[in-house]
């Protein structure tokens, strides 16, 4: 029992012996009932803990001494050139979603928007789908690696962007904003998890 304990101290073990409580007595089915439940609880916490354990594995990756592909073997100059492209991705991206504020009021004229909220939509389309993509967007990165992720991302907000300079109506230049703001979480998904390793 002291083993037991040792191995599962979340579970408490029941003794019944003399020393320990009354002993049971024919004259009183309760007790032997309780007795009963409580050694069919311990036998139950001990199987639960042991699926529990069977059933929970990890995976440790680990790398060879001198592995290049390694980034903690990596030379000062690439990490320095990897931290830098990623900060300007993910610095880049929120600053796209505001530099149009100051001319919402020439884009609602030139596009003929009838309300002063369709303007502000332009502003706030960019931020709702930049804010939401990375629930997608994070599990993508581990299933498909954060290299696809970030240069996919980059390459649809570029795309996206181009679209918004080009926009004829109001329409086009929402739309593309919207789709604009997946491709920029991009970069504010894989940026922590790339510094990390």
């Amino acid at each position: 029992e002291c083993a037991l304990q040792h191995l599962y101290p979340a579970v408490h073990i029941f003794t019944w012996t003399e020393t320990m409580g009354p002993s049971i007595s024919n004259d009183n089915p309760h007790q032997v009932y309780d007795e009963v439940h409580k050694r069919a609880i311990t036998e139950n916490a001990f199987q639960e803990k042991a699926e529990i354990q069977e059933t929970h594995q990890s995976l440790t990756i680990d790398f060879e001494e001198d592995d290049p592909g390694n980034p903690l073997n990596w030379p000062r100059l690439k990490k320095w050139i990897m931290t830098t492209v990623v900060s300007l991705s993910v610095f880049l991206m929120p600053l796209s979603s505001s530099i149009v504020a100051p001319e919402l009021s020439t884009i609602k004229g030139e596009l003929h928007m009838s309300s002063s909220l369709e303007a502000v939509l332009v502003l706030s389309t960019f931020v709702l789908t930049y804010c939401l993509s990375p629930l997608i967007l994070g599990p993508l990165s581990e299933i498909f690696g954060r290299a696809t992720v970030l240069h996919s991302g980059n390459s649809y907000y570029l795309i996206f962007n181009l679209v918004c300079g080009f926009a004829r109506n109001k329409g086009e230049l929402l739309a593309s904003r919207l789709l604009s703001g997946v491709g920029g979480a991009g970069g504010l998904v894989v940026s922590m998890p790339l510094f990390c390793d």
